[in-house]
């Protein structure tokens, strides 16, 4: 499934490419959206681990106790105009994919670029498929982050709230906004690391109150396989490529840089403490509202080379994760983990 969907991104490109001209640049954005709204919504209950719960509990309106106000009162509302899962997966794949499509063409002329790395390397079944209530708290998150940089307080928390209502780990982006309204220093990464190491050892108390229902996110970090961190590896690269680049030349879209520093630093920190102290699921759950930021600022990065330079990277970075993704079968711990990856069917199937 990842597959046909970078492979449909490229053909989409090349109304993406002549950013100068308004009417391509929103044909482009509308195409990408449209094309990953329909293979989602339109997808069969049965592509990722966890659409057919979703499905079932959508359709019987049955065992809701265990999700958030926010999105229980979605599904019954959806549920009064249309009882059948792909109207609700629609929806959800519009909230998704249109907020996320929006707020990278919102920063960048490459937002193509983010997306297809977005997809590439992880947001398709963590995001998408699989954790859709996080993935609409996340999308809020994204959308909130241009209040965050206004200074405009009221608005980001009033939107925080609302992604709390969607997933309890937004709770945890209550205090990005504070962080984000310090300027970055590398000095300050010492204090972080600081408080990073204090939150390892309450990390399982974090987790145990925000998902006490969900005894599975305590062992997921048990299950990471080889090709889980090839992946992290490879987005960690993605993330540092920009980083020194941004620290240097911070005149330039400060606001947005500085913000981009501090996310970035928020994803290494979370996604590798996870990893290496086999701890803190709500360190992970962390390290997914600062992904997508990730791909943000590569694309940002590419967008300010001289032209030629952004072709070549732009090949290779391409290259780059087609090899990748021949080679996730064979990194894989089972065949059926990676048939996972690759298996798509539309409802009506």
């Amino acid at each position: 499934m990842t597959d046909l969907i970078l492979f449909s991104l490229l053909l989409l490109c090349p109304f993406c490419i002549d950013h100068k001209k308004e009417f391509r640049q929103k044909m482009g954005t509308c195409l990408i959206a449209v094309f990953l709204i329909l293979l989602f919504g339109l997808r069969h209950y049965t592509v990722g681990t966890d659409s057919g719960t979703y499905a079932f509990r959508y359709e019987t309106l049955t065992e809701l106790s265990v999700f958030e106000p926010g999105f229980v009162c979605l599904m019954k509302v959806l549920h009064a105009i249309c009882a059948h899962y792909t109207f609700f997966f629609v929806v959800v794949a519009c909230i998704i994919w249109g907020g996320l499509v929006h707020f990278y063409s919102k920063y960048t002329s490459l937002y193509w670029l983010a997306i297809f790395l977005f997809c590439a390397l992880g947001g398709i079944n963590t995001i998408a498929n699989n954790c859709m209530r996080q993935g609409i708290a996340i999308i809020i998150f994204l959308n909130a982050i241009s209040f965050a940089l206004n200074k405009q307080w009221i608005q980001y928390f009033l939107l925080a709230t609302v992604a709390f209502l969607f997933h309890r780990s937004a709770i945890l982006i209550f205090p990005m906004y504070f962080l984000m309204q310090a300027r970055f220093r590398w000095w300050l990464l010492v204090p972080s690391l600081v408080f990073f190491i204090g939150v390892l050892g309450f990390a399982d108390s974090i987790t145990n109150f925000l998902f006490s229902d969900y005894d599975r996110y305590l062992i997921e970090v048990d299950q990471v396989n080889k090709g889980k961190i090839v992946q992290l590896g490879l987005v960690s690269c993605f993330a540092l490529v920009p980083l020194y680049s941004y620290y240097k030349t911070p005149k330039k879209d400060f606001q947005v840089k500085n913000m981009i520093l501090w996310m970035i630093t928020v994803y290494l920190i979370c996604a590798w403490g996870a990893y290496i102290f086999n701890v803190g699921r709500a360190l992970s759950r962390l390290a997914w509202y600062a992904f997508p930021i990730v791909w943000l600022s590569f694309a940002k990065y590419v967008e300010e080379k001289p032209s030629r330079f952004r072709f070549l990277i732009l090949v290779a970075v391409i290259f780059l994760i087609f090899c990748y993704r021949l080679g996730v079968y064979q990194l894989s711990d089972t065949s059926a983990q990676a048939d996972m990856i690759y298996y798509y069917k539309l409802f009506w199937q």
